[in-house]
C-alpha cells in the first residue's frame, strides 16, 4: 500500500482482483497457498492507495484504453456529460453515481452561453448531463456546446455521446479541436451505429489517432471515464498533500 499510495499520483495502477467470493476464494488456496482475503477489505486499502479497481477484464481494458489517451492532464476529475439521446447518458450517469466519481456543476457563464447557442429551444435543461434531445441534431449545434462546456472550469474531462448516421452532422472535427487547443481530455460513445459501414471504422480510427478513444456501449464509456477521472483526482490529492506538508 505504501508503495502504491507512492506511485499512483503519477503513475495509474489498475487491479483486477479475482476471489471477490467465498466461494472463488476458496479456489486460491491451491493457487497461493493461503485464503486471498475479504474483497471489502481490499476495496477499502486499494481505495485508500490510489488503486484503481475493476472486476472484469473488459472493465479493465476500457479503464487502460481511458488512461492511455488521457493521462497527461492534471485536474480535479470531474466530468461533463454531452448528449442528443437521453437513454445512454442516464446508464452511465447511474454508475460514474454508484461509483462516487464527480459530475461537474456547470456554471451561470456556461449555461449563459448554452441559452445563446440553443437561441428559443425548449425542452432542454441546463444540467450535467446536458441532454440536448432532439435539438442536438440541428447542424452546428452540438459542436458549439460541447466546446462551452469543455471551457467550463468546473469540466475536467468530457464525454461526448452522439449517434453515428446520416441524420447527424460529424462533430469529430470540433471535438480533435477541443482535445488539442483546450486541452481537455474527450472520451466518445457512439450509440446506433452501422457496424459495417466503412464510415464507422474511418472515423473511429481518426479520432483515436487524435487521441480520442470512441466506446461502443454506455458500460465501457463509464468504465473509461471513471478510471480517467480516479486517476486526476489521485494527482489532485499528491498536490493538496505536498502543499500540506510545506
Amino acid at each position: 500500500m505504501e508503495a502504491a499510495r507512492a506511485v499512483t499520483p503519477r503513475k495509474p495502477v489498475v487491479a483486477l482482483k479475482g476471489g471477490r467470493t467465498k466461494e472463488s476464494d476458496l479456489l486460491t488456496v491451491s493457487h497461493t497457498g493461503s485464503l486471498a482475503g475479504s474483497i471489502d477489505l481490499y476495496r477499502g486499502a486499494f481505495a485508500q492507495a490510489g488503486i484503481i479497481q475493476v472486476d472484469t477484464v473488459s472493465e479493465m481494458v476500457c479503464a487502460l484504453k481511458g488512461l492511455a489517451f488521457g493521462a497527461a492532464a492534471t485536474s480535479s476529475g470531474k466530468v461533463g456529460v454531452l448528449t442528443p439521446s437521453g437513454s445512454g447518458s442516464i446508464v452511465i450517469h447511474d454508475l460514474l453515481s454508484s461509483w462516487g466519481t464527480p459530475l461537474a456543476t456547470l456554471q451561470e457563464q456556461t449555461q449563459s452561453r448554452i441559452r445563446r447557442l440553443l437561441g428559443g429551444t425548449s425542452g432542454v435543461v441546463l444540467k450535467n448531463p446536458l441532454d440536448l434531445t432532439t435539438a442536438g441534431f440541428q447542424a452546428g449545434l452540438y459542436a458549439p456546446v460541447a466546446e462551452a462546456m469543455a471551457r467550463d472550469p468546473q469540466v475536467d474531462i468530457l464525454l461526448a455521446v452522439f449517434p453515428v448516421h446520416s441524420g447527424f452532422p460529424p462533430p469529430d472535427h470540433k471535438l480533435i479541436e477541443i482535445n488539442q487547443r483546450l486541452g481537455t481530455p474527450v472520451m466518445v460513445y457512439w450509440i446506433a451505429i452501422d457496424r459495417l459501414s466503412p464510415d464507422y471504422e474511418n472515423r473511429k480510427r481518426i479520432l483515436e489517432s487524435e487521441g480520442i478513444p470512441v466506446f461502443l456501449l454506455p458500460e465501457e464509456a463509464a468504465w473509461a471515464v471513471r478510471s480517467l477521472s480516479a486517476y486526476h483526482r489521485n494527482k489532485a490529492r499528491e498536490g493538496k498533500e505536498f502543499a500540506q506538508s510545506t
